[in-house]
């Protein structure tokens, strides 16, 4: 694969071992690139499988190369293990756990072992089955795992927005209109009955002009509300009371100063 660079692999090393750590000797098991290991391999909870190859030195940056078995019939029961360069080298070495769920869930059967490398600077990524091996685990769990076809997804969130909103009975809008001015003209006729003072209602034309507006604009911040019980909505009525708010305060403050 040739883009910015070329990555060549000229085989892959691999063994079955009962220790972790990487050994001073290379694994035994040799496949070349594009080849599959014709050998018979058994493994089982207690072992570790040891991979190891090497790329050419003026090969692109590889990002997160991995090795993975394969389970061919529960192909999500395994997870990828990332394979690590060695200090000051082209080697790269991987080291699947058998008893590590992370790696593999117990589940007997044969298993493919996978080598897979991605790059930015490749047209296409590098995914090679070398081997196959069985696997065989002392607790074999007979749940399957979850396959895409068994997922069961959750219903997406779908935000359910009212339609067209629902008018007030037009009689009870009346009854509630007309019961506001009748409160009105009770209580301006309670303050006439009590004998308000009223003297200090402006006499000269301008002030008379201005505390008439304000009482107008205080029934026009009423005719608003009632207006939000008819036809608006409560974004609207906030809307015209913010409009509403500014003229209110000068008008309110000139005539009460």
């Amino acid at each position: 694969l040739t883009v910015q660079g070329t990555i060549k692999i000229n085989s892959v090393l691999f063994d079955v071992s009962n220790t972790q750590g990487i050994p001073e000797q290379p694994p035994s098991n040799e496949v070349k690139f594009g080849k599959k290991f014709q050998g018979e391999l058994k493994a089982n909870q207690n072992n570790f499988i040891h991979v190891q190859f090497k790329i050419n030195s003026d090969a692109p940056k590889i990002r997160f190369p991995s090795v993975r078995l394969v389970n061919r019939k529960y192909q999500y029961s395994t997870g990828p293990v990332n394979a690590l360069q060695a200090k000051d080298s082209n080697t790269f070495n991987a080291i699947i756990d058998l008893g590590d769920p992370d790696h593999v869930l117990p589940y007997n059967g044969v298993y493919d072992l996978e080598l897979a490398i991605t790059s930015d600077l490749l047209e296409e990524n590098i995914v090679w089955k070398f081997a196959e091996i069985e696997l065989t685990f002392v607790k074999n769990s007979q749940i399957a795992p979850a396959q895409d076809g068994d997922t069961v997804l959750l219903p997406a969130i779908e935000h359910q927005f009212p339609g067209e909103r629902r008018k007030a009975n037009p009689i009870i809008t009346t009854v509630f209109a007309g019961a506001l001015v009748v409160a009105l003209l009770v209580f301006l006729g309670s303050l006439i009955g009590l004998k308000a003072n009223f003297g200090h209602f402006p006499s000269d034309f301008f002030g008379m002009i201005i505390s008439v507006v304000f009482l107008f604009v205080l029934l026009g911040i009423i005719g608003i509300l009632v207006l939000f019980w008819t036809k608006y909505n409560l974004f609207e009525t906030l809307s015209y009371l913010s409009i509403a708010f500014i003229p209110t305060l000068i008008i309110g403050n000139m005539a009460l100063s």
